[in-house]
């Protein structure tokens, strides 16, 4: 939260109104490309807390291989869809030439750190599913700071408002990176396990439980 309150007058310190008009946007679309979960994050970590006791592990392999396929394929389908979205800027927004530019570019790294993002749930959701969020917690807390540090060195250095998604790619790649880890080295993640195919009606279920989730969301 703090951090949340430092940024804003910081941003409009660096960039202006303009162009932190253009992030802002850029961040709307981003939150609503992250609808496109439909509830699969949620619904993962709902069943691995049913499965992850069940002693043969065969529900366990079915959930999180399916789940992590259905994450990777969403994921992609985020970036293609930033980055189409940032390539109409003045038709589908009516930004003038001179900030249709940033935001194009704005949107395709926007695209890669929230395919970033989809690839980090799997690991978010079995620390939920094994009652760890104090480790998940404990990730946000190391990161905000970094993330703060990260946009004042690349707000001071000039790279104006490109700063915050360079910032945002690099604090999505970190984040997964150490999340993984964590979910590896101190919770056990069964990585073994995602190797397993395709389950149709592991994915009917999961995406049974995951569209009410959706629905209450929007």
């Amino acid at each position: 939260m703090l951090v949340s309150l430092i940024q804003v007058p910081l941003f409009l310190s660096y960039l202006g109104r303009e162009q932190f008009g253009v992030w802002v946007l850029a961040i709307q679309v981003s939150a609503w490309l992250q609808l496109l979960d439909g509830g699969m994050n949620g619904a993962l970590a709902r069943f691995i807390i049913d499965y992850r006791r069940e002693p043969r592990g065969e529900q366990l392999r079915s959930c999180l291989a399916t789940g992590m396929r259905v994450l990777l394929v969403q994921g992609v389908l985020v970036f293609a869809l930033a980055a189409t979205l940032g390539l109409g800027a003045q038709t589908l927004f009516g930004l003038p030439g001179k900030d249709a530019e940033p935001f194009s570019r704005i949107m395709l790294v926007l695209g890669v750190s929230g395919m970033l993002g989809f690839m980090n749930k799997v690991p978010q959701s079995w620390l939920y599913g094994c009652q760890r969020l104090d480790l998940a917690n404990l990730v946000g807390l190391v990161m905000a700071p970094f993330e703060l540090l990260l946009l004042v060195c690349f707000l001071s250095t000039g790279h104006g408002v490109m700063s915050l998604a360079w910032a945002r790619l690099l604090m999505a790649g970190t984040a997964l990176c150490i999340t993984w880890w964590i979910a590896i080295r101190w919770v056990d993640f069964p990585w073994r396990l995602v190797r397993g195919g395709w389950d149709a009606p592991m994915f009917r279920l999961l995406a049974g439980f995951g569209g009410g989730m959706f629905l209450l969301t929007l």
